[in-house]
């Protein structure tokens, strides 16, 4: 019977052939015949007739003696991969992608030209590099792992870089970009270049060794001041010296890189450009003293050549030493001069022509700043009197003559008279030169002090100085005579009238004249003192005299009681009384009077009218507190001013609160009270910062009780703060305590374990969580979102911590198993624990309720409801026939072939078994087409 099987088998697999289903794939289009015998399918040619070489992967190398099944796993030779990774194990766990063929041959593993390797990434070899190790560089080396490195130099040359120390470039600051000054094709360090293209080494800086100027190995921060290498240089040069010449100490100023001579200095880039004779002057001739501040005028060169130059004599003729006036830098001649310009008009003018030689009017030829008028003149003395009558200030003399005729010319000629200072009294007689001492060409100022100013300082009666009167004479003096003079007071703002016109003037200025008072009593002090009818001290009378006197005499006086004090001559005192005495019984003090001696009706009276008035008193004082103007109509009275009286300030007397008088008494409660608050100790007032608004706690009754809203302070008092002393939070002042929980709290939250707030790191304000109730619980946690979100049935439990707290807030796990292990292991259907589901419970159920659950049994272990295997189960168990333990399944009691069967259809199939693990090894997708075991290999 059982050959009877093999022979349809071997039909039915003729048939299948003969109808050209191949169960190599329909790629392959070689004849059955190159590789099997009329045998049997699994006795193959030796050697096979079938040319790998035909194919898109030809074998070499390795590959020709490998087993097929190595790469072809299943009949479906075609599906096998050409890439190399699908068979061979990435020993260099991706670090240098999937193509094999990028570094390794098919006739060996072994790497041997590294270096054209790398010729074709990032970092060709040259240099050192060709030489190194590859673990100098790849540190995964020694396990075949080759990740992608950094290409900068100082990846793996660091510790190179930090101890270079010829130069030290760590604290020279120098890139750490090694190619900048090495070369990656040297094969050592030693010869590298330094651009120094910022600082062109040219001419003398072309030095053999850096550290001429990188002294002390210092790269990093040098300044290109020439100065800076080049000071010394500087403060050595003697010719000339620089540092006492002032010198730039700019080097480029005047050398260049190639040499410090020849040097070079433009003299036309200073304020003194070299022209004329200067150009060929050596240097020192006028830098005698240095280079440094020499002056730029002729005369601190030229003073000599001033000085001996005698014709003419500058000295004499009082030349300026200025030499650009008349002479240029060409030479000393020829030389102009400018006498009509500077001095006075002989080349034009009336005396133009007048003069045949210097001397005509410089008579002294070694002085010619004397002149003579008078000497060459054709008129005489009297006909110059004749022709100057009422000339003020004419005198016959050479000098007066230039004074009014400067330019030579009698039109327009000076005449005091006509001046800004015509000439008058004493001043008329006056010698010119009395007031002209510098000569007439020079201003003279028009002050008297300008003259007069020892005359100024020498007057005693008064003493100008010391009384401080002013300088200028024309204010109390005329030009005639110093005696008599004359004062108008009335500048210094006190006029003066009446008796005081009459005064002798030290009556008033005893101390002085200067900062005298205007104010009456600083002269009649002892007047007012002696004053006794009335007593002006006793009855208090002010001090300004001119309150009632005038400045004609003492008497008669004017005193007007009604404005000043009270009304006697108005209102309804008027005529009830007849002396001073009716009121002021004191007759030595006026300030005493009396109201309730003088009135018709008694105390009882007054008491009777006076009913229901806040703060009536039956004493004078009061009366006149209340009544000011005497009448009864608008009388004073506390009840319907601005400080009704109330509680004990109804029974206090009036002087307590009015100690200072009745006006303008303040109504703050602290200005009678400060005492009472300064001396408040439970609690105390001032250290607690309590404000001195009394009426904020207390009422006018009494001190206690008092009240005080917290409300206002913005920290209204609720729940457990309600019933605290002061103290508790104010601890050591009522002032600027913070609103703030921790601020108290601090305490209780450190301490806090179940949570530990501060290893959560939770928030300090308590108020987030907690309420001001006692106990700190119940407590709410809004922020668990930051921690574990609360969704579906969480999210209904999320005030009761406990269900998931137990008590315990610390450490508590944010995975589903954490909670819900003993859900896990009791399930039952299916059993979870048996079946080896995982652990996270998200994977199938929601938060909302276990059920409904999902479970993606085709894409986590094996499909049932797609591919051959749909419908084909209508129960669990039919595969999974040990309801405790779902890892346990079944392939082969459910299918309707048995073992023979089976056993014939894999037939050739290398390592076949009938048994579900194989079942599932060969068929993981459940799919009927064979698939050989998988086989890698390692190297």
């Amino acid at each position: 019977m059982r050959g009877l099987s093999q022979i349809i088998a071997l039909l039915l697999l003729l048939i299948t052939a003969t109808a050209a289903q191949s169960p190599h794939g329909a790629g392959l289009k070689a004849d059955c015949a190159d590789c099997h015998t009329s045998a049997s399918w699994n006795k193959l040619l030796n050697p096979m007739k079938f040319d790998h070489g035909s194919t898109s992967f030809p074998l070499s190398g390795q590959h020709t003696a490998a087993d097929c099944r190595q790469c072809h796993t299943t009949l479906v030779f075609e599906a096998a991969a050409t890439d190399c990774f699908t068979c061979h194990k990435d020993v260099h766990s991706n670090t240098v992608g999937n193509d094999c063929m990028q570094c390794h041959t098919p006739q060996t593993w072994l790497v041997t030209d590294v270096k054209s390797l790398h010729e074709k990434t990032r970092f060709p070899l040259l240099g050192a590099h060709q030489d190194a190790d590859c673990g100098q560089c790849h540190t995964g080396y020694v396990n075949l792992h080759f990740e992608v490195m950094q290409a900068e130099c100082f990846t793996c040359h660091k510790q190179d870089y930090l101890s270079a120390n010829n130069p030290n470039h760590a604290s020279s600051g120098f890139s750490t970009d090694c190619t900048e000054c090495h070369s990656v094709a040297d094969r050592s360090w030693k010869g590298g270049s330094f651009t120094h293209d910022f600082f062109p080494l040219l001419g003398g800086h072309n030095l053999p060794s850096c550290f001429s100027c990188h002294n002390g190995g210092q790269f990093t921060g040098l300044s290109a001041d020439c100065k800076s290498c080049h000071l010394d240089d500087y403060t050595a040069t003697v010719n000339p010296n620089h540092t006492s010449s002032g010198f730039s100490t700019d080097c480029k100023s005047c050398h260049n890189i190639y040499g410090w001579q020849p040097a070079a200095f433009d003299h036309n880039q200073t304020d003194f450009p070299l022209t004329g004779r200067h150009i060929s002057v050596n240097c020192s001739s006028c830098h005698t003293s240095g280079y440094a501040n020499t002056p730029a005028d002729c005369n601190s060169c030229h003073n000599d050549d001033y000085l001996n130059t005698s014709n003419p004599n500058h000295v004499a003729a009082g030349f300026p030493i200025d030499c650009t006036q008349c002479h240029t830098t060409n030479g000393w001649q020829p030389a102009e001069f400018d006498h009509d310009g500077l001095y006075f008009p002989i080349y034009s003018g009336k005396h133009r022509n007048e003069w045949a030689s210097c001397s005509d009017c410089h008579t002294q030829p070694s002085n010619y700043t004397v002149f003579s008028c008078t000497t060459c003149h054709e008129h005489n003395r009297s006909d110059m009197d004749q022709e100057h009558q009422g000339i003020q200030g004419y005198i016959y003399s050479s000098d007066a003559c230039l004074s009014c005729h400067p330019d030579g010319e009698s039109d327009g000629a000076f005449n005091h008279a006509i001046s800004l200072f015509p000439l008058t009294g004493a001043h008329s007689t006056a010698d010119c030169s009395g007031c002209h001492t510098a000569g007439y060409t020079q201003p003279v100022s028009t002050s008297c002090q300008q003259c007069h100013q020892t005359k100024l300082q020498n007057v005693f009666n008064p003493d100008h100085q010391a009384a401080g009167l002013t300088a200028e004479c024309s204010d109390c003096h005329t030009t005639s005579l110093w005696k008599p003079s004359l004062y108008d007071h009335a500048v210094t703002g006190f006029t003066l009238t009446g008796a005081h016109t009459s005064e002798d003037c030290n009556s008033c200025h005893a101390a002085g004249y200067t900062n005298a008072v205007s104010e009456c009593n600083s002269c009649h002090l002892a007047d007012f003192n002696a004053a006794s009818d009335p007593n002006h001290i006793a009855a208090n009378f002010p001090q300004q005299c001119e309150t009632c006197h005038s400045t004609v005499a003492w008497t008669p006086a004017s005193f007007d009681h009604d404005a000043e004090y009270f009304p006697i001559y108005s209102g309804e005192h008027n005529g009830e009384w007849n002396n001073c005495s009716d009121c002021h019984t004191n007759s030595s003090n006026y300030a005493v009077f009396s109201c309730i001696g003088c009135h018709e009706h008694n105390r009882q009276e007054m008491d009777s009218e006076h009913q229901g008035v806040s703060g009536y008193v039956y004493i004078s004082s009061e009366c006149f507190a209340c009544h000011p103007d005497g009448k009864s109509d608008g009388a004073f009275n506390h009840a319907v001013s601005n400080f009704p009286l109330t509680g004990t300030h109804t029974v206090i007397t009036c002087n307590q609160c009015h100690a200072s008088g009745y006006a303008a008494t303040p109504t703050d409660c602290n200005s009678c009270h400060n005492t009472d608050y300064t001396g408040a100790l439970n609690p105390d007032h001032q250290s607690a910062g309590i404000p001195s608004s009394c009426e904020t706690c207390h009422d006018a009754n009494a001190w206690i009780p008092s009240s005080f809203s917290h409300a206002s302070t913005q920290f209204a008092l609720t729940g457990a703060h309600i019933g605290r002393q002061c103290s508790d939070c104010h601890t050591g002042s009522l002032t600027a305590a913070s609103g703030q929980c921790i601020s108290c709290h601090q305490t209780d939250f450190s301490a806090s374990s179940n949570p530990d707030h501060e290893v959560l790191a939770l928030s300090s304000d308590c108020q987030t969580c907690h309420t001001t109730n006692a106990g700190w619980s119940p407590a709410q946690f809004p922020d668990h979102d930051n921690y574990f979100q609360l969704l579906g049935r969480h999210a209904q439990i999320r005030n009761n911590c406990s269900d998931c707290h137990n008590g315990n807030y610390a450490q508590t796990p944010n995975t589903c198993y954490g909670c819900h292990q003993s859900d896990f292991t009791s399930a039952q259907n299916p059993n979870h624990t048996s079946a080896g589901f995982p652990h996270e419970c998200e994977t199938c159920h929601s938060q909302t309720a276990w059920e409904p659950s999902t479970f993606n049994h085709d894409t986590q272990y094996f499909p049932i409801y797609s591919g051959k295997h749909r419908n084909e189960w209508t129960q669990c168990s039919q595969c999974h026939q040990n309801g405790s333990n779902f890892a346990i399944f079944t392939c082969i009691s459910c299918h309707e072939h048995n073992q023979a069967d089976m056993d014939d259809e894999h037939e050739g199939v290398n390592n076949y078994q009938y048994n579900s693990a194989a079942c599932l090894s060969c068929h993981p997708d459940g799919e009927d087409l064979l698939r050989l075991p998988e086989t890698k290999k390692v190297h």
